[in-house]
């Protein structure tokens, strides 16, 4: 499988490059539409950097059988549809069965879609196994984060068109922000298991209770 990368090094941008990015956002909001992503797994690596206290919220899709963790003082949240919203995570979260997102959700992939192929792109080039795509900086819209991205990076898989990783900086407080999300498909799943420990054994002792050095996390269990 072809796995893309990005810069932020590059100038000048390609129509072509350009255009091949809108179509495979397009082809990735179809799939997420379609029956095909309820059998999906999927592993959400998310990651901040800087001191300053925001609110970040980030939005994947899962469904029952595995645990979810986050720190005491953001928030987690798991609906009826099996939704979950991570508030500004702390943590690598697990999630695998995924189930069809619900309304507001798919309204953030569009809001997010938009937000990408709407903007003066920087950086636009397919060489080899490579395609980058840099956006321009964007003027902080009051205090929501969602809108003040300075830059924006996404990476491409150019068989698939799946949407494989997005990276963005923004400001918040007055410092600068890094996010970066990570989405692996189910056989990269298993690959990554394959290396992990077996998650239950690292949040419940022998006896099923939740071990102490966790008492700082929220967990749910919904097997």
């Amino acid at each position: 499988m072809m796995i893309l990368s990005f810069t932020s090094t590059m100038t000048g941008a390609g129509g072509s490059c350009v255009e091949h990015v809108r179509e495979c956002l397009d082809k990735h909001l179809a799939w997420l539409n379609s029956p095909s992503w309820k059998s999906i797994d999927y592993v959400v690596v998310t990651a901040s950097t800087g001191t300053a206290a925001f609110t970040d919220t980030v939005h994947v899709v899962s469904g029952p059988g595995y645990f979810y963790s986050t720190s005491k003082t953001n928030s987690l949240i798991v609906t009826e549809d099996s939704f979950v919203t991570i508030t500004h995570p702390a943590k690598t979260v697990l999630l695998r069965k995924g189930q069809a997102q619900p309304e507001s959700a798919m309204q953030n992939w569009n809001k997010l879609v938009s937000e990408i192929v709407g903007r003066k792109v920087l950086a636009c080039d397919i060489a080899g196994n490579q395609l980058r795509f840099v956006t321009d900086p964007k003027k902080k819209n009051g205090a929501n984060a969602e809108f003040s991205m300075e830059q924006l990076s996404i990476v491409i898989n150019n068989e698939t068109c799946r949407l494989i990783e997005l990276e963005r900086t923004f400001i918040a407080n007055g410092r600068k922000q890094l996010q970066k999300i990570t989405v692996l498909s189910s056989k990269e799943v298993e690959e990554e298991m394959r290396t992990r420990v077996d998650p239950e054994s690292l949040v419940y002792d022998a006896k099923g209770k939740l071990k102490p050095e966790l008492k700082n996390y929220v967990v749910k269990d919904l097997r």
